[in-house]
């Protein structure tokens, strides 16, 4: 270092000496680094997602990075943004490679939202009053946990005439889905259906009307 030459490191160091050896100019400076360090490294992590669970009953989740201040270095997370998540929760860490000590979590949970496939069996048309045996749905769901039933169920005895069975697919999640059917069972030979017999005391009530007003009216004298 020249004679005479003042060297300045911050506010802290001045050296004014006439000759310094570079070895203590190398010792300042290493002394002098708590003056020009910044802030510790923090990583933010973004919110808790709940992405909807797609036909396999996962979901491939997107997220953005963490924000970070300080000497932080590359941010790793795991798992990794874009990976396939499964139903249900999951919690992604996210670590700092400059500060392995600097770490954020947060949660993506992968909800059922989506109602099962429910398809009725056709209309059913059966001879006789005894027990109606008829197929079951078809049903389908993104995710496990699928139950179906109708009422009334198959087996179930039928009155004459057209009923209605309802069936309903539900899942895990609570997401349901309905149809129905129609069953009839027609009248036994000899006893007539109920429109029949309607049509039967329709005719029969204008027949006695019609006996009614010919009894009423005058009888024309012959000439």
């Amino acid at each position: 270092m020249p004679n005479g030459q003042t060297v300045s490191l911050g506010l802290r160091y001045r050296l004014t000496s006439a000759l310094v050896p570079c070895t203590a100019v190398l010792a300042l400076l290493v002394a002098a680094t708590p003056c020009f360090a910044g802030s510790p490294c923090t990583i933010t992590c973004p919110a808790n997602l709940t992405p909807s669970a797609g036909s396999s009953c996962s979901a491939i989740v997107t997220y953005p990075a963490p924000m970070t201040t300080g000497p932080c270095g590359t941010i790793t997370c795991n798992p990794a943004s874009g990976s396939t998540y499964p139903f249900g929760q999951t919690t992604v860490k996210c670590v700092a490679s400059g500060a392995p000590n600097s770490s954020c979590t947060f949660t993506i949970t992968v909800a059922d939202t989506t109602p099962p496939t429910i398809t009725c069996p056709p209309d059913q048309r059966r001879q006789g009053s005894g027990p109606v045996i008829y197929p079951p749905p078809t049903v389908s769901d993104n995710c496990p946990g699928l139950n179906s039933s109708c009422a009334p169920p198959s087996g179930a005895v039928f009155p004459i005439g057209n009923s209605t069975a309802v069936c309903m697919a539900d899942d895990a999640s609570g997401n349901t889905a309905t149809c129905a059917f129609g069953i009839d069972i027609p009248s036994p030979a000899g006893a007539p259906a109920l429109g029949a017999t309607a049509l039967a005391v329709a005719i029969a009530l204008l027949g006695v009307i019609g006996a009614f007003a010919a009894r009423r009216l005058p009888v024309r004298q012959r000439r």
